[in-house]
């Protein structure tokens, strides 16, 4: 049975795993609905969605774009994916990532992200509202606050990921960790930042790695 829609989605730039880093020019081609890596990303889907965002299957679309880099992307109404995660990632690592991502919309991390930076605008605006030009700090806190908040949520969503594809899927959290060196090694061989740090969406990758090694079941 496959529970997810598949569709062609437009996008301008795929947000990479390890930062964003993949910027490219134009819409990227997304890869034919006939090829193995949409049966791998069927067979992972249908291990995964139904269990745990039971009353929202039907809402997931899922795209593979061609694109060399690896990468992953969910905003909360398309998981995206590209063909170089799927060749750099054997099918175990690719559940992990699948699971991470389905995570992000399970916990509301995109609906919560948007009320976080709407809050930091509201209280910016009344603060104009007492004291003239105080309202221009929205500009620097609003990223930053977003920012911080989405470092929080991917770390959250490893952890829910990892649990995932252990209850689901029988898969060990080490090959949660290996799909994030992997990922890693790319980032070094290319001079990608992978530390994170205040002005990054992600925590750095040896941390993610670490913090999924340490993890236990509960």
């Amino acid at each position: 049975m496959v529970i997810m829609r598949y569709t062609v989605v437009a996008i301008v730039m795929v947000l990479l795993l390890v930062g964003c880093a993949g910027y490219t020019k134009h819409r990227p081609a997304v890869l034919p609905f006939d090829q193995p890596d949409y049966k791998r990303a069927v067979r992972i889907g249908n291990a995964i969605i139904p269990r745990v965002d039971k009353g929202n299957v039907e809402k997931y679309r899922v795209s593979i774009v061609i694109d060399c880099i690896p990468g992953a992307w969910n905003n909360d109404r398309a998981l995206v994916f590209t063909t170089g995660l799927f060749s750099m990632l054997d099918d175990n690592e690719v559940a992990c990532v699948f699971a991470h991502e389905v995570a992000h919309s399970v916990l509301g991390h995109v609906r919560k992200r948007r009320a976080v930076s709407s809050a930091v605008t509201t209280v910016s605006l009344i603060a104009n509202m007492v004291v003239p030009g105080t309202g221009n700090v929205n500009a620097l806190a609003n990223p930053l606050m977003t920012k911080a908040y989405s470092r929080k949520a991917e770390s959250e969503a490893d952890i829910a990921g990892v649990e995932y594809v252990d209850r689901y899927m029988g898969i060990d959290k080490e090959c949660c960790a290996t799909a994030l060196e992997k990922l890693l090694d790319y980032a070094r061989n290319n001079d990608i930042k992978t530390k994170g740090g205040l002005f990054s969406d992600h925590p750095g990758l040896e941390k993610r790695i670490e913090a999924i090694r340490d993890y236990e079941k509960k």
